[in-house]
């Protein structure tokens, strides 16, 4: 990334042509930390944060991409993790986890829990809220951060990462056009359902159980964190009434979740800054009024 004053990032933000590769003066960027190594395989991440030690605690936010679980960098959400670091003095990370052609499901769910005990590892040294840990994802990524919402307490999914004296439990999560539901996303996935086979091991029709665990609508209960859903109206890839869906079934639950849907925005519209802003906003409000930054 390329360092600006933090007035040039602010600005470059509201610009069509913006590349979001910009880092804004004040953040501190420390790239590739090593998270852990499982199967040979390294999990590492990227943080972000404005001050080391701020005089009060802060929240921290684990960005988690998107690409089909088959592909994807924790690249994706730089800018708004800087923008965040920058703008609330958020601990800010953006993991990159398994994908399915190194481990199949609950790999990456695992890699995720991981990261969530190594941040609170680091609370001392960073001044992070060890009540003040969220997940955000995209597409899969929010399908991921979803599933770390609703299953708080599950053992299964800790893994071998290491950490284990620090809890896995997510504190918030917010999800960007977020795959729910395995068994309606064949509906639309077209030539990526060998991608989603291929991530859970098999066809939906061979081993359904499967699909139901990675679902995360199907898998909430009392113990749900609270939530912040957003999606484009326009989405081709994942409908926008997935996330409605998703907000319905929390609020039946009596779970705090909270939804935008935005008019003409499609799949993946939050990777743009010029439209992602509005949503990151929303980002903003919601950890302000949860969290306290």
């Amino acid at each position: 990334m390329k360092m600006v004053a933090d007035q040039i990032f602010r600005e470059s933000l509201k610009r069509r042509d913006c590349e979001s590769d910009y880092l804004p003066r004040s953040v501190h960027l420390i790239e590739d930390c090593m998270v852990t190594r499982i199967d040979e395989e390294d999990i590492t991440a990227d943080i972000y944060y404005r001050e080391k030690r701020p005089v009060q605690d802060r929240p921290a936010v684990i960005f988690l991409h998107g690409g089909g679980f088959w592909s994807g960098d924790k690249k994706q959400f730089q800018w708004q993790a800087a923008y965040l670091a920058l703008q609330r003095n958020v601990f800010t990370v953006s993991l990159n986890y398994r994908l399915s052609g190194v481990a199949p499901f609950p790999a990456a769910l695992q890699d995720v829990k991981c990261a969530v005990r190594w941040v609170r590892s680091m609370g001392a040294a960073y001044r992070i809220d060890p009540a003040g840990i969220v997940v955000a994802g995209g597409s899969p990524g929010g399908n991921l951060a979803a599933l770390a919402g609703v299953t708080n307490g599950v053992t299964a999914y800790d893994g071998a990462g290491g950490y284990g004296e620090f809890s896995s439990a997510v504190n918030g999560a917010i999800l960007f056009n977020g795959m729910f539901d395995f068994f309606s996303y064949l509906e639309t996935a077209g030539g990526e359902i060998e991608h989603v086979e291929q991530y859970l091991g098999g066809a939906a029709a061979d081993i359904p159980e499967k699909y139901a665990e990675a679902s995360p609508l199907l898998r909430i209960g009392p113990d749900a964190v609270p939530m912040l859903l957003l999606h484009g109206r326009e989405d081709a890839v994942i409908p926008c009434e997935k996330s409605e869906q998703m907000h319905q079934r929390l609020t039946e639950q009596g779970i705090p979740a909270e939804i935008a849907i935005f008019d003409g925005k499609g799949h993946g519209w939050f990777n743009r800054p010029a439209d992602g802003m509005e949503a990151l906003q929303r980002v903003e409000q919601f950890l302000a009024e949860r969290f306290g930054c």
